[in-house]
């Protein structure tokens, strides 16, 4: 999440300072920003969401949940690493 923080300030600091900047760089900048502030969003709502099973649920049915959870989250991971490459890509 740091990454993600990081990243999109150094964009933001982009826009600011290049006077020159076309219309359709700062475009894609600022969609760039947006996927990172929605990725790190889709993060802290699958951690407010996430409860670990309880133990009365049986091992079965933990292991459903946790493997959802699973793909869940794999989802979570990619949309902020694509995020993170699309937004690196820019600041070069």
């Amino acid at each position: 999440m740091d990454d993600v923080f990081k990243t999109k300030e150094k964009l933001k600091n982009k826009i600011a300072t290049e006077q020159d900047m076309k219309d359709d760089e700062k475009k894609m900048i600022e969609a760039t920003i947006s996927r990172l502030d929605s990725a790190g969003e889709g993060m802290m709502v699958w951690m407010r969401l996430f409860n670990p099973p309880p133990d009365s649920l049986g091992e079965e049915q933990a292991k459903a949940y946790l493997e959802e959870e699973m793909v869940k989250v794999k989802k979570v991971k990619d949309d902020i690493l694509q995020a993170l490459k699309d937004g690196n890509g820019l600041m070069q």
